[in-house]
C-alpha cells in the first residue's frame, strides 16, 4: 500500500508543477515516477490509473500551450522586423513598414 501511497503523491506533485508552470520541477519528478514504476510488482489499481490518465491529458495540453505560445512569439518577432507577405507572382517579399509602426497587434 505504501507503493500506491508514493504513486499517488509524486502524480501530484506532478499535476501541480505542470499547474503552476514549474516545468524544472517535471525534470526531477519523472525519474522518481518512472523508478516507483518499477518498484511495484502488480498493475497499480484504478485510482493510480486514472490520475495517471489525467496527468498525460494535464502535460500534452501544456505541451499544446508551450507550442502555441512559441509560435506567436515567432510570430511577433517577424512582424517587429518587418514582416512579409506574398506578391502577385507568388514570391516572399518583405513589408516595407517600418517596425515602430507595426505594433498594432
Amino acid at each position: 500500500m505504501l507503493q500506491n501511497e508514493a504513486l499517488l503523491t509524486t502524480l501530484e506533485d506532478l499535476r501541480n508543477a505542470a499547474l503552476e508552470g514549474r516545468f524544472e520541477a517535471l525534470e526531477t519528478l519523472l525519474p522518481d515516477l518512472t523508478e516507483q514504476i518499477g518498484l511495484c510488482p502488480q498493475p497499480p489499481d484504478p485510482v493510480i490509473l486514472a490520475r495517471a490518465r489525467e496527468l498525460i491529458r494535464l502535460l500534452a495540453a501544456c505541451g499544446q500551450g508551450l507550442s502555441a505560445a512559441r509560435r506567436r512569439l515567432c510570430d511577433l518577432e517577424q512582424i517587429r522586423s518587418g514582416g512579409g507577405t506574398y506578391g502577385v507572382n507568388g514570391q516572399r517579399q518583405r513589408l516595407s513598414v517600418p517596425a515602430a509602426e507595426s505594433r498594432r497587434l
